[in-house]
């Protein structure tokens, strides 16, 4: 049988219960973040050598400036993101929902590295 949903479900909906209850994040906020972990939760259950794999290297001296740059930018975002919407603290509800899209779009693409055939049409 296969475990991967069923575990996803559970971390998406710990997830979203985290987001309303503790960090008192609207439904419709806890709901999207709740959906993009069990996404996370799933593709890295069902292909955990994705997780195990590089998806990105670049070889070229600016090609690595660029990507620094660009990961410097996507993990401070967040936190910019998340103290703009708490005012003088910072709120940890927009981190988690930004850290839920970054994981799910980077494990995507190392599922798609790995695994080409999880993305091929049935025939």
């Amino acid at each position: 049988m296969d475990r991967a949903l069923p575990l996803a479900a559970v971390v998406g909906l710990a997830v979203g219960i985290v987001l309303s209850q503790l960090l008192a994040a609207g439904w419709y906020l806890s709901l999207g973040a709740a959906a993009l972990y069990v996404g996370w939760c799933y593709f890295a259950a069902s292909y955990p050598a994705a997780l195990r794999t590089g998806v990105f290297s670049f070889d070229r001296r600016r090609d690595k400036l660029g990507y620094a740059a660009g990961v410097f930018g996507v993990s401070t975002t967040p936190l910019a993101l998340g103290h703009a919407a708490g005012g003088d603290s910072l709120a940890l509800a927009p981190v988690v929902a930004v850290l839920g899209i970054l994981g799910f779009l980077y494990t995507l693409g190392a599922v798609v590295a790995v695994a080409p055939e999880a993305t091929a049409e049935p025939a």
